[in-house]
Formats: structure tokens, C-alpha cells, sequence
């Protein structure tokens, strides 16, 4: 039986220390754990790195796929001190992430400047509503990497 309180209080500390170390990364923590022992942490590292996808979720995700060498983190928990935004919630389904545990959710970090809520409305909106356009077109070749990787690789999904 896991300890869900011991695990999501080290990603609610990994959060503050993070914010205490200066270097602008926000105040999310987090950690994944298998089989009751801790795998890897990640911290927030969107200003440090320069990079909107370095959230603490996503940077756990890395760093547990490479120690593992696979995408697939099934039996994984992952404990975060917020709840997921879309992009780390879709990276959890992507790595086949058993559990996802958390402290704070959307609606309670928006007072902080943090609005989640928004993007996950977007991603419920067709795409011609969305407030960025995106638009299909169809290309000479566009199947082409599809079908080689079914060739090649017999159409094995790499996440299972």
C-alpha cells in the first residue's frame, strides 16, 4: 500500500524548494514512484530553460522514460503538488501513467495567476473556434511517414 500523503507532501516540498532557489522556476514539484520507490523528480523549469513545455510533470515523465528506456511508465504514480494542465495530463496518458495524485487543482491556483481552465476549454472548442487557428491541408507524401513506419516497424505503437 503507498503512502500517497508521504509522496505528494515531497512534490509539495520540491515545489517550495524550487521557488526558493531564485532561479524563477514556478512552483510545481513533482515525482513519479513505482513499486513504492521513488524513480525521479522534476521541478518546474520554464523560465530557467526557456522552455513552455518544461513543466515539473513533463520534466519526471523525461527522466523516468530514459531511466527505464521506454516511453511506458505503466505502474507508475505520478505524485504532483498542482494538477496536471492539459499538456502534462496528455503526457501522463501518452507514457501509460497508472495513477495521477495532486494537491492544488485548476480552480484553486488561478487566484496565483495560473488559469488552466482556459486551454482546457480550447481543447474542448473545434478548431475553427479556437482562439489560435489551426488549419489542415493536404499535402503530396502526407501519409508516407505513416506507412513506412507500418512497414518498417510492423505498426507496433512505441507506447506499448
Amino acid at each position: 500500500m503507498y503512502n500517497h500523503h508521504y509522496f505528494l507532501q515531497l512534490s509539495i516540498q520540491i515545489a517550495i524548494e524550487n521557488v526558493l532557489q531564485g532561479q524563477g522556476g514556478g512552483p510545481f514539484g513533482a515525482l513519479i514512484v513505482k513499486d513504492g520507490q521513488i524513480v525521479s523528480t522534476g521541478r518546474n523549469q520554464v523560465l530557467p530553460k526557456h522552455d513552455p513545455t518544461a513543466h515539473a510533470e513533463i520534466e519526471v515523465i523525461r527522466r523516468t522514460g530514459k531511466r527505464f528506456h521506454s516511453p511506458n511508465l505503466n505502474g507508475c504514480i505520478l505524485y504532483s503538488s498542482s494538477e496536471p494542465c492539459p499538456m502534462c495530463l496528455s503526457a501522463a496518458y501518452w507514457a501509460k501513467i497508472s495513477l495521477i495524485v495532486f494537491a492544488t487543482n485548476c480552480w484553486q491556483i488561478e487566484t496565483f495567476g495560473w488559469d488552466d481552465r482556459y486551454i482546457y476549454k480550447q481543447m474542448c472548442t473545434p478548431r475553427q473556434y479556437r482562439s489560435i487557428p489551426s488549419k489542415q491541408l493536404n499535402a503530396p507524401g502526407m501519409f508516407t511517414p505513416f506507412i513506412l513506419w507500418r512497414q518498417l516497424y510492423n505498426g507496433a505503437n512505441y507506447t506499448n
